[in-house]
């Protein structure tokens, strides 16, 4: 489901282990590009991110910038050291994993790998979720509904609920200057094999973003993860 894609993307991601097969790699044609839709005024976010595994638990603060069409993630591991850079348009994924020189082209819904919601546009839903509230998304899909956990004058509290599988995420969001916008994003497994946390710590609305974070260049030398 669109949810668990998000935490897969700003979670597993992080972590190092995604749903395809990180050894399967080869050299490809977005080597040597720059993926740059061009800055402009948005929002900037920072969040903590906790990540429990396996019994193990891995965090690392997350830097995320939206504009009107895009979303852009930067992944910070310990010391400050880069993790992971990731672009989201509306159809399509950029993701670029710097220590270990490879990266990932293409729809998301090609990572998932269960058939829980392998054909769904993750990338649509991931951008509506920082733009507009659950609720007020019009279009139809099979893949999932929004359970409203609570509706307040300052606070909204959701969930996205698979319909093909048993997985939800809980979304808290809280009202800013007039705008309701993303405070939590939380996700589990129904066996606590893997919990996925992303509390925002600041947040900085309408302003401008600097042309570099919406811009991820890929070495000659990357090579491409294969789902």
């Amino acid at each position: 489901m669109a949810g668990l894609i998000l935490a897969l993307l700003i979670g597993s991601l992080i972590v190092g282990c995604t749903t395809a097969d990180r050894n399967k790699v080869r050299a490809g044609s977005e080597a040597g590009t720059i993926a740059e839709p061009g800055p402009g005024k948005g929002d900037a976010y920072l969040f903590d991110v906790k990540v429990f595994r396996e019994g193990k638990k891995k965090s690392t603060r997350l830097d995320v910038y939206r504009t009107t069409d895009s979303l852009s993630f930067f992944a910070r591991a310990y010391l400050g050291k880069g993790v992971m850079k990731a672009l989201l348009v509306r159809d399509s994924a950029l993701v670029y994993f710097p220590t270990e020189n490879q990266y990932y082209a293409g729809p998301l819904n090609a990572l998932v790998t269960n058939g829980c919601a392998d054909r769904f546009a993750f990338e649509q839903l991931i951008l509506d979720m920082f733009r507009i509230l659950p609720v007020q998304i019009d279009y139809a899909t099979d893949n999932f509904y929004v359970n409203v956990v609570r509706e307040g004058p300052n606070e909204r509290v959701y969930r996205l609920m698979s319909t093909r599988c048993n997985d939800a995420i809980l979304l808290e969001y809280r009202r800013e200057d007039g705008r309701y916008i993303p405070y939590l994003i939380a996700y589990a497994r129904d066996d606590d094999s893997f919990r996925f946390e992303a509390r925002r710590r600041t947040v900085r609305m309408n302003v401008d973003i600097p042309a570099d974070k919406f811009a991820i260049t890929i070495p000659e030398t990357a090579v491409r993860i294969e789902p």
